[in-house]
């Protein structure tokens, strides 16, 4: 049978999305926001819409959020938004009104949209040259090509082989930027927690396997993230003085939920219960809780959009809003490709059109773009299959480098290409991204800067013989390793 005529692969091009309320607000990039309401001057007062900020989602209160007094919003007028979260809400106060079919009596709920956006939040100085006055954020720093800001953007249950299979339009974009993909890169447990607690913070919830154990986190006990050093913590500003203040860059966590229980670090007890302060200074939570609850399981807003481009704008907007400045983004897409092996080429094409624009705008001068899969699909038609076994283990991972960065440290980057075709685990993924988030290689540190599993892929060539115990891959993940039938089953 030949790849096309295997039924357990589908192909999708496009989504057509239908709108099952008005579309009465947007917000456009530089935080404005007007409501269009009826046109004639009459029936206007009749659509009245208001404005809440939204707020919290913070243990233990994970599943909710809290909202703020309600604001009347008038129609067609610009309004600058003060805040990141917010949601609009507009109500018949006619007798009957009937739109898309739908019939809404007097004072129902006829349009509901939360959005998230990157409120001019904080202090801004001057700073006086010779030819200009320019205003630069107080409290952070510039970013460079040398040091560069690290933006990661991943995709639930996405493996390398899915990705060229179904991405062909942002692969072949993403080939053109320069960005590099590993070959040998393999997965340390089954789901998305699991997977990228080592990759974000270097620590695991799972049996020792292999190495002193030095990355095992406590049994049984709730994960203190406020006192865990992480990617986004080495690279933020921090009020408490327990991290030597290295890097000052402005951090996102963009965690696309799913559902209003779950979330990334959300579940999966004792050990997972989420955040009790925000962990980073855009934290969206809120706005995933009431989109989530809108969407049902449904890849579709009320609204008509596809919410995996949602996703993708925060991604992008946050990247180029502070190219200049040193930042840290997590993006967390879950969605769209969790149940469904096939549905992320729908991505394709948004993603790939995300790139371009980062591109023209310059944010690639100045930063480190990760993007990646936690693990393969798991669930899907095509798991059942010997290929689809061998994908759910072997997820995507590509990295592109500022140039001026791949100039100053060629040798660097040298090593990180030979290390492509190397087996590799999410332990050297972090030490890697480790390095580009303190602006400092392994080496360079202090030593009790250098402890930690894994190898950095800059500095250390890994071992053509390296096993997947000492990876830190557990036997039955592992791909080094021939088929064999069950004798039992075969009777």
């Amino acid at each position: 049978m030949s790849l096309t005529q295997d039924t357990r692969l589908e192909f999708y091009r496009s989504l057509q999305c239908d709108s099952t309320m008005p579309n009465l607000a947007s917000l456009d990039d530089d935080g404005y926001l007007v409501v269009q309401s009826d046109l004639n001057p009459t029936r206007r007062s009749k659509l009245p819409c208001y404005y809440q900020s939204i707020t919290g989602s913070l243990y233990p209160k994970i599943s909710s959020y809290e909202s703020s007094e309600r604001i009347a919003l008038e129609p067609h007028q610009f309004v600058k938004v003060k805040d990141d979260q917010f949601i609009v809400e507009c109500f018949n106060k006619t007798t009957v009104a009937r739109i898309n079919s739908k019939e809404y009596t007097n004072n129902s709920l006829l349009y509901s949209k939360a959005f998230a956006t990157f409120s001019d939040k904080f202090p801004k100085v001057k700073i006086i040259s010779a030819n200009s006055v320019t205003d630069k954020l107080r409290d952070f720093d510039y970013a460079t090509p040398e040091s560069p800001s690290l933006s990661i953007l991943v995709f639930d249950s996405l493996a390398r082989n899915q990705f060229l299979r179904h991405m062909r339009r942002s692969l072949e974009y993403m080939k053109k930027l320069g960005f590099i993909f590993f070959e040998g890169y393999t997965k340390v447990g089954d789901n998305s927690n699991v997977n990228l607690l080592p990759i974000l913070a270097g620590k695991s919830t799972l049996p020792k396997v292999g190495g002193n154990g030095e990355e095992l986190m406590p049994e049984n006990k709730t994960i203190d993230f406020q006192n865990l050093e992480t990617l986004w913590t080495i690279m933020k500003v921090l009020d408490s003085t327990k991290y030597i203040l290295e890097r000052r860059c402005i951090t996102m966590f963009n965690d696309e939920i799913g559902h209003k229980a779950r979330g990334l670090f959300h579940y999966g007890k004792p050990q997972y219960h989420g955040f009790k302060v925000p962990p980073t200074n855009y934290y969206f939570r809120p706005f995933h809780i009431h989109l989530t609850q809108q969407l049902r399981a449904s890849i579709c807003t009320p609204t008509g959009q596809f919410s995996t481009e949602l996703f993708l704008n925060l991604w992008e907007n946050f990247a180029k809003k502070f190219k200049d400045y040193c930042n840290f983004s997590f993006n967390f897409i879950t969605l769209l490709s969790h149940d469904h092996a096939s549905y992320i080429e729908l991505a394709d094409e948004k993603l790939r059109i995300s790139l371009e624009r980062l591109y023209a705008s310059g944010a690639f001068n100045n930063t480190a773009f990760v993007i990646m899969g936690d693990h393969g699909n798991r669930i899907s038609n095509i798991q059942r299959s010997y290929v689809g076994r061998i994908e759910e283990r072997a997820p995507l991972l590509s990295i592109k480098l500022p140039e001026s960065f791949s100039a100053k440290y060629a040798e660097k980057v040298k090593i990180l290409k030979k290390n492509t075709k190397r087996l590799i685990s999410n332990y050297d993924v972090h030490q890697t991204l480790k390095d580009i988030a303190k602006g400092k290689f392994r080496s360079e540190r202090p030593f009790w800067q250098q402890k930690g599993r894994g190898k950095s892929m800059f500095e250390e060539v890994v071992e053509t013989d390296r096993t997947c115990e000492d990876a830190g891959i557990p036997y039955n993940f592992c791909l080094c390793m021939e088929k064999q039938g069950n004798s039992r089953l075969s009777r």
